[in-house]
């Protein structure tokens, strides 16, 4: 199964690369291609993977291999990450991302469809932008506001009720995926002046380990919660 999805990964890059080769994009342009690429596919063999296994349990096994993945990079690259009370403030972050936005939208995913979660997954930008302008005060111009009205319109007609996904999408799983969403757009906007302090991969590595931290805790919850509904029963 692993090597399956690897193997789909790479054909999937390799695709866009040629793309963006045959397009002549700039290298930014690119990657960005490639990562919203490799987030549709995400959703789609998560979604599949949760036949299997329960959200939780699945959101920390993928967390625990991307912290051995970042882990193994930081080291590779020689990054340092310092001991220090600002380390650990910027690690407190991962509560939001991964954290508590990964959790409400591994949820959301077991209720709706693939299709419906990364169409709302692309709202991250637009909120982004409403949250720093309630938040910060940061001014936007009317570009801006029409294009994300387009998207607020573009996302309502997707996940509404019969739409596009024939009843099989869940009015509650959308909206705990854009409760996602809105914890990844807060995230966005605290992380955005931590970035200069520490290299990105060893940001990524720091709050991947305090979200795999919190992940379990999460399990452990949800245990004694099913454990008192079955004692509620006899």
């Amino acid at each position: 199964m692993i090597s399956l999805i690897l193997e789909i990964l790479r054909r999937f890059l390799q695709f866009f690369h040629a793309i963006a080769q045959s397009l002549k994009l700039p290298q930014g342009v690119s990657l960005i291609v490639s990562s919203a690429a490799v987030y549709g596919l995400t959703m789609v063999v998560t979604k599949g993977a949760l036949d299997r296994l329960p959200p939780i349990t699945l959101l920390t096994v993928q967390t625990a291999s991307s912290v051995c993945f970042f882990w193994t990079l930081v080291g590779w690259q020689g990054s340092r990450v310092p001991l220090t009370w600002s380390t650990v403030k910027i690690g407190l972050l991962g509560l939001l991302e991964p954290g508590l936005s990964y959790l409400s939208g591994m949820f959301g995913l077991s209720l709706t469809t693939a299709s419906n979660a990364t169409f709302i997954g692309t709202m991250e930008p637009v909120v982004t932008i409403a949250l720093s302008w309630l938040l910060l005060k940061e001014r936007i111009n009317k570009s801006l506001i029409a294009l994300g009205l387009i998207a607020c319109l573009g996302v309502a007609l997707v996940a509404a009720p019969g739409a596009t996904s024939n009843g099989r999408g869940s009015v509650w799983g959308d909206g705990l995926m854009f409760l996602g969403v809105i914890f990844a757009s807060l995230y966005a906007i605290a992380t955005s002046h931590s970035i200069r302090d520490l290299a990105p991969v060893g940001i990524a590595a720091i709050q991947q380990s305090f979200a795999l931290l919190f992940f379990p805790s999460c399990t452990e919850r949800c245990f004694r919660v099913a454990a008192r509904d079955d004692d509620s029963k006899f």
